[in-house]
């Protein structure tokens, strides 16, 4: 139907363009024909025209005169059928055809536009889930090591725990005060900084500890006499060698006397050391004593008097 109603519109327009041609040249053609009557008239005028010409003028304006006419009835013709071709409805089916087309375009662009609008949106959407996925798995990560942490943070805590109550009890409980004459007396230690020194005492009076450390006494006003014990820097025995009790350590306790029990004094910094060390003794069935020092504390013994002689204790 739009092909017909374009092929009917292109030969009205051939028609239209013909007509008005036509009356163009006939319009041309009467100008000239005014032009040359009057050149003719002038002429008469001056010369006496034939009247063979006179004729032949008439008939050729009666002919102009009639293709003016004819023209005029093309033209009006031409203006009845331009009048209904802009009321025919086909004409207004075709401008309504031509704007439904408009519309469909711009709403196929529209369509495309928001087709790439949500593309983009999801690709957006598939780059944030990605990096939401890797901040949760970076979060968990971070949680199970700090889960971890806490774990073995709890795992140390307990066993300092342990370790603090065990050394408080032993502290609190093992007290050696023992007269002179009793088997198994202690045989004192300084076990500081990973070594061991010698006290003793190994002499009968109880004045002199071992040569390993400096020894001072003195008297006190009830009787006792105090004896303070300082150990040497160029002695003392290494505890381990390696993660072994060094050869060395176990010559000293087995050079110990028969009847005396090994009994240490033990500073802060030498706890963890001392721990070790006594689990070894105790899987090995040495029997053995501790203190654990403060900060302040000094090495040394009282020695005191009694009616059955002197004791010590420290």
């Amino acid at each position: 139907m739009k092909e017909e109603t374009e092929s009917s519109l292109e030969l009205l327009l051939d028609t239209m363009c013909n007509t008005f041609g036509g009356v163009i040249f006939i319009t041309i053609a009467l100008v000239v024909i005014i032009s040359m009557t009057s050149s003719l008239r002038q002429k008469k005028s001056d010369d006496s025209v034939s009247l063979k010409d006179v004729e032949e003028l008439k008939v050729i304006l009666a002919e102009l005169q009639e293709q003016l006419r004819q023209a005029d009835v093309q033209k009006t013709d031409l203006e009845e059928q331009l009048d209904t071709a802009s009321s025919d409805p086909r004409l207004r089916m075709m401008e309504e055809i031509a704007a439904l087309e408009s519309a469909v375009e711009k709403r196929s662009l529209l369509a495309e536009v928001q087709r790439t609008a949500l593309e983009n949106s999801r690709l957006e959407a598939a780059v944030l889930e990605k990096e939401l996925q890797n901040a949760q798995d970076d979060l968990q990560k971070h949680s199970e090591e700090i889960e971890k942490d806490v774990l073995a943070r709890q795992e140390v805590t307990a066993q300092l725990e342990a370790l603090r109550q065990e050394q408080e009890a032993s502290r609190l409980n093992m007290v050696f005060t023992t007269m002179k004459g009793r088997k198994e007396l202690p045989y004192y230690l300084i076990l500081q900084n990973g070594k061991v020194w010698r006290v003793g005492p190994d002499d009968e009076e109880l004045l002199h500890p071992n040569a390993d450390v400096d020894a001072r006494s003195h008297a006190m006003e009830d009787g006792q006499i105090q004896v303070t014990c300082v150990p040497k820097n160029n002695a003392g025995i290494s505890v381990y060698a390696g993660e072994k009790l060094s050869a060395e350590f176990r010559q000293c306790l087995a050079s110990l006397p028969g009847n005396r029990v090994p009994c240490f004094w033990v500073t802060p910094e030498s706890a963890e050391v001392f721990y070790a060390l006594r689990e070894v003794l105790k899987r090995e069935g040495k029997f053995h004593g501790f203190r654990l020092l403060e900060d302040r504390d000094s090495y040394g013994y009282a020695i005191i008097p009694s009616k059955n002689g002197k004791v010590y204790e420290y």
